[in-house]
């Protein structure tokens, strides 16, 4: 990956292209992130008119549009939280699952450096072909003779619910404020979330379970859920948006189960089901997916995109030097896909890694730290190889391993003994 950790949801919410239901849900998330969505031209009206109601621009103190925020925001605080409009989520209507699970080139954009190109079947083959971005630069280093070298115990973290997965939660429907109609509607999204438990409690122990199940999605529900005197509307609305979440989760269950199998017998498609238990795509089109590296005598190899955290991007196989490179590379991927499930998992905001990165470990880089996850996961102690260098230049020290191995431990990610 090239650059600095990028903020995926301020990346997203100034594209034009993308899908409605997101930018709905970071209007509702982060507040700070208001100026930028309202200078966005493809916001539709009535999120426009909520955002303009809720959060008026003369009691802002917000960075103004087009300028990144450092860090994730919050909610303002002393605001209250009202729902914004409901959008219809892509792909998914009241009726099931419509079209594939979203692939790169897809209506929901690139929200990582440089524009997705059009779609790759990930089936291909590896042949000819950050929140962050994760876009991993491989160097080619001058060899001596003087000549270049070519070529989850639970599924959330504690807090994110209330009770075990896979069983239903204490009714919430508390007390006379609600009335019949809005019951009724709080009735049928206790059966769709107690479905919902159900599906979830087979993403046990899967370090992606919090992005697969949609986590900040799920959190936003059982909050609105207990406002009290609810209306009809409000009801209704929670039961709709519970059901796409339902639906969404078995259409991700249905493609893993297909996408596990290693087709393309490559590698590096067999690392990357292995890590995700198949919740994990992969694409050999980082040459157009990925941003370009920026040192001269560099290559971005591959990336992790904001728009979709769950699919690596790699150049194809027959770009790197050896297995040895392409190995740190994909693990390398797979760690930013662990990040961001970290941050999907948090409902602070600030997820395990941040704090690890605040702390100063890694040099304060998301890029090295994932280098530090690649370099702990094969025991390696050094980033280069046979005139090949990958990564962000820096070795981590068996402090920072230990600090790894502990993150991995807790966010379930894989990382041998």
């Amino acid at each position: 990956m090239t650059g600095t950790y990028q903020d995926g949801d301020w990346i997203a919410a100034q594209d034009p292209g993308a899908p409605p239901g997101l930018l709905s849900e970071i209007a509702f998330r982060r507040w700070d992130l208001h100026p930028v969505l309202e200078a966005n031209p493809a916001l539709r009206p009535e999120l426009r008119q909520w955002i303009a109601q809720v959060n008026p621009p003369h009691l802002r103190q917000y960075p103004v549009a087009g300028a990144q925020p450092v860090g994730y925001g919050g909610q303002q605080p002393g605001f209250p939280q009202p729902v914004p409009p409901l959008q219809q989520a892509p792909g998914y209507g009241p009726g099931g699952p419509a079209g594939a699970y979203p692939q790169a080139g897809d209506a929901a954009g690139a929200y990582g450096p440089g524009m997705a190109g059009p779609a790759v079947p990930r089936r291909s083959g590896p042949g000819p072909w950050i929140a962050g971005c994760g876009c991993l630069a491989l160097v080619f280093v001058l060899v001596l003779v003087g000549f270049g070298l070519g070529g989850l115990n639970a599924i959330f973290s504690s807090g994110d619910r209330q009770g075990p997965p896979g069983v239903a939660q204490k009714p919430l429907i508390n007390g006379p404020s609600a009335s019949s109609g809005a019951q009724e509607q709080l009735r049928a999204f206790e059966a769709e979330m107690a479905k919902f438990d159900q599906l979830a409690a087979t993403l046990k122990n899967n370090p992606v379970a919090p992005i697969v199940a949609d986590a900040r999605s799920l959190r936003s529900l059982e909050t609105r859920a207990k406002t009290p005197g609810l209306s009809v509307r409000s009801a209704t609305n929670l039961t709709a948006e519970a059901r796409q979440l339902r639906q969404k989760l078995e259409q991700r269950i249905a493609a893993a189960k297909v996408r596990r199998v290693n087709a393309s017998g490559s590698l590096s498609e067999g690392l990357v089901d292995s890590a995700g238990n198949g919740f994990i795509d992969i694409r050999w089109d980082a040459a157009t997916a990925c941003g370009k590296a920026k040192s001269k005598t560099g290559q971005t190899v591959g990336c992790v995109k904001g728009s979709d955290p769950l699919t690596v991007h790699l150049l194809k196989e027959s770009a790197f030097s050896e297995d040895w490179d392409l190995r740190m590379v994909v693990v390398h991927e797979l760690a930013h896909v662990y990040q961001r499930a970290d941050e999907w998992s948090s409902p602070g905001g600030e997820s395990r890694a941040d704090r690890l990165v605040a702390r100063g470990l890694f040099q304060k880089s998301n890029e090295k730290m994932a280098d530090c996850y690649a370099l702990t996961y094969y025991n390696e102690w050094s980033l280069e190889r046979n005139g090949y260098r990958v990564g962000y230049g820096y070795v981590c020290n068996a402090s920072e391993r230990q600090a790894i191995r502990s993150w991995a431990a807790a966010i379930k990610a894989p990382m041998p003994k």
